[in-house]
Formats: structure tokens, sequence, C-alpha cells
């Protein structure tokens, strides 16, 4: 891509602006402030050198657009984008549902499935250094039903003996974590160690 006159002064004038600002002392404020200015500047400057334009939007956010998209193509892209924002909150509704048969889990409680876990030989995958985090929960009773939680949505959840049957889990757990009293197995990828709970 090449680059027009009109960038090459902006580029400029900040450089002069930096060497300035770091050898002028006490008067580099002034310099910082006029480097600043053009920094704005230059956003209304470039935007017809690199092809930058604002994108319709519903929630009246402007996006900018790659160069050479056209607007209809823009605009054809807010139902895909509409489409996972309903994705993400369908699954936060099917995790606070999940959440309705458990309660926050204590580091002791963690702490002690842990134990069992490792005597009986499993293995840590990952050592943290820092306290056990408010994603760790204990089911209360069999929610029937387990959705498939991603990203955030995720949960880690300890599941005490007769609560329910790893057998509930067959269809995926996604990035949750169910860790089983009975047994002490593991459902759904790593095992995490924390200050507060090591399990030694």
């Amino acid at each position: 891509m090449i680059i027009g006159k009109r960038a090459w002064i902006t580029v400029t004038f900040l450089l002069a602006a930096h060497v300035a600002y770091v050898g002028a002392g006490p008067t580099g404020m002034v310099w910082q402030v006029l480097g600043g200015s053009a920094w704005l500047l230059s956003l209304a400057w470039l935007r017809p050198q690199f092809g930058v334009t604002r994108e319709p939007s519903g929630d009246g956010l402007a996006r900018p657009l790659e160069a050479g998209t056209d607007r209809p193509a823009a605009m054809e892209r807010e139902p895909a984008i509409a489409a996972r924002l309903e994705q993400f909150e369908r699954r936060r509704e099917q995790r606070d549902r999940l959440l309705e048969h458990c309660r926050p889990a204590t580091a002791d409680e963690y702490d002690a499935w842990l134990r069992g876990y490792r005597k009986r030989g499993g293995r840590v995958t990952h050592y943290r250094d820092w306290p056990m985090h408010h994603h760790y929960y204990v089911m209360l009773s069999d929610p029937g039903w387990i959705p498939k939680l991603y990203g955030a949505n995720s949960v880690e959840v300890i599941v005490p003996r007769g609560v329910m049957s790893p057998a509930a889990l067959s269809g995926g757990t996604g990035h949750s974590q169910f860790f089983f009293m009975d047994g002490f197995k593991v459902v759904g990828g790593g095992v995490e160690s924390f200050t507060d709970a090591r399990g030694a």
C-alpha cells in the first residue's frame, strides 16, 4: 500500500514532536499536547488514505470498515453479529439455570476433591500462583440436563456422591469441568491447583 503525502506529513510531524519532547525539558509538555492534537487530526486526515469509512450500526456505534469494503456487504454482516449475540445470551441463560442447582464452592471443598484425585494418581495440569477463583461451584441437586458452555459462560462444578452420575455428561461439557467426589474423577479437561487448594 502506498502511503500518500497526507500520511507522511502527519508521521513526520509526530516524530518531530517526539524528538523535541525528549530533549525539551520543562517545555516538553507543550510538544506532548501538540503531538496528541496532531494524532487526533490524523484520524480524520488518514481516513480517505486507508479507505476507512463508518459502518451503519443498529446500536448507534460506528465500526471501521476494511479498505475496499462496500456498505451493502457490511450491512449484510449485521444479522451474523446479532445471531452471535443471541447465542451468547442463550448460553448465559442456560448457565444461570444450571447454577440454580449449585452454590459457590470453597477452597477447602475443592482441596478435598483434589487430595483424593492426587491420591489415586491423578495429575495436576495447571499450577496457579493465585487463590481459587469464583467460577467453582458445588452441585446441590441434579439439574436433569447439562448445557455445553464455552468461554466466560463455562463453570467448574464439584459433584458430591449421589447427586449426579458421570453418564449424564456423555453429550459433552463444552469448556466446563465437573469434579466427582465419587471416585475423584474429572470430566471436561485439565485440573488446576491454587495457592489455597494444592491437594497436598
